[in-house]
């Protein structure tokens, strides 16, 4: 076969091939291909379909998260409390509506927060390392929160609620702090009408109580008033220490802040006037209540209808009369300690301490005149063992809790004894010299005391160990008025301590002294008696 018979040959197998698969794509292949572009005209049918759909459904979805935002909005734009977001710039950047009428002024956005509360200087630094303290994120969310502050003033003098709350990134790190503003006045006064309710019942409850108090105070600004006029400004801040316990066990707030406030200030005439002015107003406005009258006011001594039979029946002889007198004047001494138990719950609940306040020798019938000038110093003792001896729950070591004060009262064959004793952590006597020495004892001559008598510098004017001066304590005055008290009634102190185990003092007072310091202080007896209920009654005893 030549050369072009076979090329011939191959042609005609190459055409052969070609029309073979020609008359395949036209018999069955092109359907294949015609089904694959009828599947894709379909896709895109169907993408099509579907998108509008998307399209549709995001106009619907749209609309409503606008009327939805729109409701948000004007829920937030009528809401009585506000929100304020606050940047790491210290600054406003969005805030609510309400948030102008709460606070009472314009131009909210990019103001910057203490500014808007209206804060004076310190307290604005104050609310400024807050938070920056927040946005620095170094403490605990809560911890670094709780250092806001927690009220303000707003417009019209409003009481506004601030809590703060975190925003945090998706990334965790804080992006702004939430400050939900409330309005709190109207909730305030109900609590602060709520809680002089319950002071005038707890009052009432203590009437006889209340009435010594008030005559014991006025007893006290005399001798402070007289300590002014000899320049005894110790003499006369001690007198004035005494007030503000003894108003403190009355729950009487106002007053003790307000001698709180005159203690911070050299003490002047004046300031004994305000505070028997505070009280004389207390008792003014509450009169209605509990009918007793202010510090200085003349009174009645307070007798049963069996007492005021018997002083009638031996009227006209002397002697009787004059022991008559003397059995009046003793009281139940529960009388002149009740007001220690509610000192006990206030200061509990201030430390964060249960403490069980035992009182033993309650219904010992005592002459209230005499021993009234020690009994109001015993708020110091309670105070002092709630403050610095009694430790919180979780360092009491297996001592029971809640912790015991025992108060016993005695009377001996001599006169009387008061016991105060506690279960606390006892009195460092260490701590007790190094403050010694830091108001100028000799450090050699201390060296060579007793521990006995390393005790006793606990009732030294000025030696306190707290470092700073609170409501409470700090002063160094409340324990050296109650020594001064003991001396002055001719008595003497015995103090005994053990570390970890709690502290013991025992005041004793001879009946002699007791005797003299009640015709000192009393002196003739002026006015009526009456049956209690009587409108002299109503005035208080007799002081």
């Amino acid at each position: 076969m030549t050369d072009w018979e076979a090329r011939a040959r191959a042609a005609e197998r190459t055409v052969a091939v070609l029309k073979r698969k020609v008359v395949e794509l036209y018999d069955g292949g092109g359907s294949a291909i015609l089904q694959t572009l009828a599947q894709v005209r379909a896709r895109e049918m169907e993408s099509a379909r579907r998108h509008e759909e998307l399209v549709r459904y995001n106009g619907r979805l749209e609309a409503e998260v606008a009327a939805r935002t729109h409701e948000l909005q004007t829920i937030l734009d009528n809401v009585v409390f506000g929100f304020l977001v606050v940047g790491p710039d210290l600054a406003i950047h969005g805030f609510t509506r309400s948030c102008v009428e709460l606070l009472g002024r314009d131009g909210l956005d990019g103001a910057e927060l203490g500014d808007a509360l209206g804060f004076p200087p310190e307290r604005r630094l104050g609310l400024e390392l807050a938070l920056v303290q927040i946005f620095d994120d170094a403490l605990a969310t809560d911890l670094a929160l709780a250092q806001l502050p927690r009220e303000a003033v707003g417009g019209a003098g409003r009481t506004l609620r601030l809590v703060g709350r975190v925003i945090r990134a998706p990334n965790n790190a804080i992006d702004y702090v939430l400050i939900t503003i409330t309005d709190a006045t109207e909730l305030q006064t109900a609590q602060r009408e709520n809680a002089h309710y319950q002071l005038l019942v707890r009052l009432l409850r203590q009437r006889e109580e209340l009435a010594m108090f008030v005559a014991d105070l006025g007893a006290l600004a005399r001798e402070a008033r007289g300590a002014l006029a000899r320049g005894e400004q110790l003499q006369a801040r001690r007198a004035v220490h005494t007030m503000k316990g003894n108003a403190g066990c009355f729950g009487l707030a106002a007053l003790v802040a307000l001698i709180h406030e005159v203690e911070e200030a050299p003490l002047d005439a004046a300031a004994i006037d305000r505070i028997e002015r505070a009280l004389a107003d207390f008792l003014h406005d509450n009169a209605d209540v509990l009918g007793v009258s202010g510090p200085g006011e003349a009174g009645g001594a307070w007798v049963s209808p069996g007492e005021l039979a018997e002083l009638e029946a031996i009227r006209g002889r002397p002697a009787a009369v004059a022991s008559w007198v003397r059995r009046a004047r003793r009281r139940p001494i529960q009388i002149l300690l009740a007001p220690l138990a509610e000192l006990t719950r206030q200061l509990g609940q201030r430390f964060d301490k249960r403490v069980e306040l035992v009182l033993e020798g309650g219904d010992l019938r005592v002459d209230v005149d005499a021993l009234a000038p020690i009994a109001r110093e015993l708020g110091h003792l309670v105070r002092n063992a709630i403050d610095h001896g009694i430790e919180p729950e979780a360092e009491r070591a297996g001592k029971p809790w809640p912790a015991r004060l025992v108060l016993r009262v005695a009377e001996t064959p001599v006169g009387h004894e008061l016991t105060l004793e506690d279960d606390g952590r006892g009195i460092d006597v260490d701590r007790v010299v190094e403050r010694a020495i830091a108001l100028g004892f000799d450090a050699g001559e201390l060296a060579t005391r007793t521990r006995a008598q390393l005790l006793q510098l606990v009732f030294v004017d000025g030696l306190t160990t707290r470092e700073t001066v609170t409501e409470v304590s700090g002063r160094g005055v409340g324990m050296s008025a109650l020594a001064a008290a003991v001396r002055r009634a001719g008595g003497e102190i015995a103090i005994e301590s053990r570390v970890g185990q709690g502290t013991r003092i025992q005041l004793r007072i001879a009946r002699p002294q007791l005797e003299r310091a009640s015709r000192a202080l009393t002196g003739p007896r002026r006015g009526r008696c009456s049956r209690r209920g009587d409108d002299a009654a109503r005035q208080g005893p007799h002081r």
